[in-house]
This record gives structure tokens, C-alpha cells and sequence, in this order.
């Protein structure tokens, strides 16, 4: 099978998805819709076995199929006129590759432990639908799609993720995904994907990972804890300057970044978090949030110790020693 995009001969198989598509560019080349089969244990009809994600409201009509492989026009449009006959694409219902994209989606918030037909889903299923309509999905595999989009949709929910473990969980490259994710990103919000973060939520989210650690109790002076909220508005502060800052010159302020505020400011305010449990809640490591530390305190000409003399009120404010 030659790729009519880039003329290639090699492709792969995804039979999960039943795509066919280039190796060489994600054309898909091919696509094989098939109705799946719910197993369910023997002493219990109403408790299917597996991912709970790829079960949940999946199969409309409960009916089993056959596969049929479209490998050229003619067999394509028997494919379609057998879907159209079963009823898989009757007016107002879902295709199978609709079907296929929400079974991916719910897979990955399963993943990250989120409520599978939640507000989170939703949000994802309707950034689907606004790129599809625009066609800007054209030519992209299912993963390719869903995969940037789930990205996206959870850091503007404040989850806690990074590109490397979203990569690794919607089995994408990490460089491709960056780039399909500030894509999608631009045209769904027409921003910058690091500037238009939600920083309450991501903050929310990482205090709460800080606070519910193993290592966290009586790890600081009893100055911060899950009730104090002096602390976490300093907190919020310091990370608001920083983010400001780094906006206005187009840096990115993202998850290394929003570490190394949480240990500036808990030290500051004399109640420092130990950099590993900081960089875990962030899924980070700590050399990453030392570098990010480090770009502070060369773009402000300030070392820490003035930074921890100075104190957080003090330092947004402009005072310096």
C-alpha cells in the first residue's frame, strides 16, 4: 500500500484502533471499523472484566459484528452500506471512528485516575469536535488526535502531567506531541499554551499531591500545612510574579518552573519543603527544578540568600538589599 501523501510503502497496523497508516508521515491509509465484544464474568452479567475506561457507555446497540477491511473504494462503500444497514451510522448517531476517539479519551483520563464521562471528558470531546469541523484533524490517526487534545484539555484543568509522561501514556513521541499540542492549542484558544494555564488550579492540584505525601508530615517548621492559606498565597504569589515575568519575554512557565516557586517561596517563609517530594508532585526531577531556580536568579541578578532575606512580600514588591 503506497501513502498518497509522501509516496511511501511502509505503513503499520494498529489493530486496537483498526488503522492502517503511513510509517513514514501518519497518513492513515486505511481504517477498519469493528464492533467489539463485551466479556463479562461468568457469576455476574453486569460487571464486565478490563479497562473500565474502554467499557463505559461504548456500545450503543449491544450488537455483534464482522469485520469487513476497506482495502479500495468499492469495498469502502460495501463497508459503509453494511455499517449504514446495522444502524452504526444512521443520521444523529456516532460513527465507529467517533466511537474509537472516545474510547481513546476515556482510556487516558482513566489513566490519570479522572472520572471517565466527567466534566474533563466532555471538554475533550467538544475540542474534538471543534477541530474535526474545521478539518483540522485531516489525516491524523486516532493517537495523533487524541493524544494533543487530552494534553491541552488537562493542563487547562490544572492536572498535574508533563509531556513525558503524557507521551508515554498516549504512545506518542514527545517532540510530536509538543507540537500537535501547541497547535491544537492556538486554534482552539487562540493562546500560547504556557501563558493561558490555569495557575490556581495547577497550583491546587500540586499542594494537594505536596501535602497528601508520605514524607510530608512534620517535614517543615509547622509554618505549612493543607490548612495554612498565608502560606499558599505567598505561594501563589511568588509563582504569579515569576509567570508574569516569563510571559513578558516569552519564556515558558511550566511545571519545573511552578517547582522551584513552591520551594522559593515555603523557604522564604521559613517553612521549606524538602526539592524531591516538590519535584514528585510537579512530575519533575530535582535538577530540573534547581536549572529552573537558577534562570530566577540570573534574570533578576539576585542569589538565594537574598531572595530567603528579603522574604516573598518584600520581593514581588520590588525591595531589593
Amino acid at each position: 500500500m503506497t501513502c498518497e501523501e509522501c509516496g511511501s510503502t511502509e505503513s503499520e497496523f494498529n489493530e486496537r484502533l483498526g488503522e492502517t497508516c503511513c510509517s513514514d508521515c501518519g497518513l492513515i491509509l486505511s481504517f477498519e471499523p469493528y464492533e467489539q465484544t463485551v466479556f463479562v464474568k461468568p457469576d455476574d452479567d453486569k460487571a464486565p472484566l478490563g479497562n473500565p475506561a474502554l467499557i463505559s457507555g461504548m456500545f450503543d446497540d449491544g450488537k455483534l459484528g464482522s469485520r469487513i477491511s476497506p482495502v479500495d473504494k468499492t469495498s469502502r462503500r460495501l463497508h459503509q452500506t453494511a455499517l449504514r444497514q446495522s444502524g452504526v451510522l444512521n443520521r444523529g448517531r456516532m460513527t465507529q471512528a467517533d466511537k474509537m476517539t472516545r474510547i481513546e479519551m476515556r482510556n487516558i483520563l482513566w489513566k490519570y485516575n479522572l472520572d471517565v464521562d466527567g466534566r474533563i471528558f466532555d471538554e475533550c470531546w467538544r475540542n474534538f469536535r471543534t477541530l474535526h469541523e474545521k478539518h483540522h484533524l485531516n489525516g491524523l490517526t486516532v493517537g495523533r488526535r487524541v493524544g494533543p487534545i487530552t494534553y491541552v484539555t488537562l493542563r487547562r484543568n490544572g492536572v498535574v502531567t508533563s509531556i513525558k509522561k503524557h507521551a508515554k501514556i498516549s504512545d506518542l513521541k514527545p517532540r510530536l506531541l509538543m507540537k500537535l499540542s501547541r497547535k491544537f492549542n492556538k486554534l482552539l484558544y487562540n493562546s500560547n499554551m504556557y501563558q493561558e494555564m490555569n495557575l490556581d488550579k495547577l497550583l491546587a492540584s500540586v499542594l494537594e499531591r505536596i501535602t497528601s505525601h508520605e514524607e510530608f508530615s512534620g517535614n517543615t517548621n509547622g509554618t505549612f500545612n493543607s490548612d495554612t492559606i498565608e502560606c499558599r498565597e505567598q505561594i501563589y504569589a511568588l509563582s504569579n510574579f515569576f509567570k508574569k515575568n516569563m510571559d513578558k519575554h516569552s519564556e515558558s512557565f511550566g511545571n519545573a518552573q511552578l517547582g522551584a516557586c513552591i520551594f522559593l517561596a515555603t523557604t522564604m517563609e521559613d517553612a521549606p519543603i524538602k526539592q524531591h517530594i516538590i519535584a514528585e508532585a510537579c512530575e519533575v526531577n530535582v535538577l530540573t527544578i534547581r536549572s529552573a531556580m537558577n534562570r530566577f536568579y540570573n534574570n533578576f541578578s539576585i542569589d538565594k540568600n537574598e531572595m530567603v532575606a528579603l522574604g516573598v512580600e518584600n520581593f514581588v514588591n520590588g525591595v531589593r538589599l
